[in-house]
């Protein structure tokens, strides 16, 4: 009876004796790739972390710059922990200068333990720069194995899982080293960036990882978690939604025989992806009282319009993909960057059809 017993669990409803026992194989199947992974993530932690420090072994001694006069140098309010829960309700905290005012207390909780460990000896705060940008390379690698590698959700054709943890590893180790990363370390301020970084990568492989076991609630969860910390660094983390919605539409296994429009109609995805929409609509309306934007003309001066701004980041965006292949000019801040102010300039259309093929490719 207990052999009955035993053959009738591996038998799964509608299914065939020896169901279970494919099942079995499979999950061991998994566990030996997922061990066989290790190594190379071993590797891409020693080898972001080797890159990183001779990359940058240089440059501890640099001082505060630009931005940092005002947020960090001046700024009476991070020379205290005990202004640490102010930071959450006040966003003057953030700068001496009414027009740089922005709600980012994560990001100055960071300022104000730097200073309570070392007052303003800039190494120990470029060291804490150099280890959040080592967070985002691994994190690099991470993602690039959930994509494309050991982990991947939807494996690329021709491309073995091992190739791909590779290529990962590689992605990873170019980020650590790639000169286009150098301002958010030399650069106090520009923190805000890679410290988002450094929340919202880790976040999206969670939430991969959420979708790719659905047993694993706590993945996503913590990924939520993440994505809070995220937006209290800067409010460009808010972009992560959009993330977590594409992957929900193109990477969810459960979902890769159904048509794009059944997919975007599925109730589970939308419930998953609901705790996240519901962070980032209690913080917005909390960011846009505390940041003042009717003052935006005097922050970015009276020629700035949010169409103006749009359309110049536009072409933008393929200015700093030029400068990941050829990392020429490099500069902390380009207030000499040309505007656009109309969508019929011929360089705003040949941007914007850039972009559509770049689309279109991806669909």
């Amino acid at each position: 009876m207990g052999d009955a017993v035993r053959r009738g669990a591996a038998c799964e409803p509608g299914g065939s004796p020896d169901a279970g026992s494919r099942t079995v194989d499979g999950r061991r199947a998994s566990v030996r790739q997922h061990a066989g992974s290790r190594p190379v993530a071993v590797a891409a932690v020693v080898l972001c972390a080797l890159g990183v420090a001779v990359a940058y072994a240089g440059s501890l001694g640099n001082e505060f710059a630009l931005d940092d006069a005002h947020t960090i140098e001046d700024n009476a309010w991070i020379r205290s922990l005990r202004h640490v829960p102010r930071y959450f309700t006040d966003a003057s905290t953030f700068s001496t200068l009414r027009t740089n005012v922005d709600y980012r207390p994560l990001l100055q909780t960071t300022y104000a333990l730097n200073h309570a460990l070392a007052g303003y000896d800039v190494r120990w705060w470029r060291l804490t720069n150099l280890a959040i940008h080592l967070v985002v390379a691994v994190s690099v690698f991470f993602l690039g194995r959930r994509l494309l590698g050991s982990r991947a959700l939807a494996p690329l054709p021709g491309l073995t899982r091992t190739g791909g943890d590779l290529a990962a590893l590689a992605a990873s180790l170019l980020f650590a080293v790639h000169p286009i990363g150098s301002a958010a370390v030399n650069y106090i301020s520009a923190r805000s960036s890679s410290l988002v970084a450094a929340l919202v990568l880790p976040a999206l492989v969670l939430y991969l990882r959420a979708l790719a076991e659905p047993r694993a609630r706590l993945a996503r969860w913590a990924a939520g978690v993440l994505f809070a910390a995220a937006l209290l660094t800067k409010v460009e983390a808010v972009s992560l939604l959009v993330v977590l919605a594409l992957a929900e539409l193109l990477l969810d296994p459960r979902k890769r025989e159904r048509g794009l429009g059944a997919r975007a109609l599925d109730v589970a995805s939308w419930r998953r992806l609901a705790p996240f929409a519901v962070v980032a609509a209690l913080y917005l309306p909390l960011w846009l009282s505390q940041t003042a934007l009717d003052a935006s003309a005097t922050r970015a001066g009276a020629t700035m319009t949010p169409s103006t701004y749009l359309l110049t980041q536009l072409r933008a965006w393929w200015y700093y993909l030029g400068l990941v292949v050829a990392p020429l000019d490099l500069v902390a801040d380009y207030p000499s960057y040309p505007l656009s102010r109309s969508l019929a300039e011929p360089r705003v259309q040949l941007a914007l059809a850039g972009w559509l093929v770049v689309l279109a490719a991806a669909l």
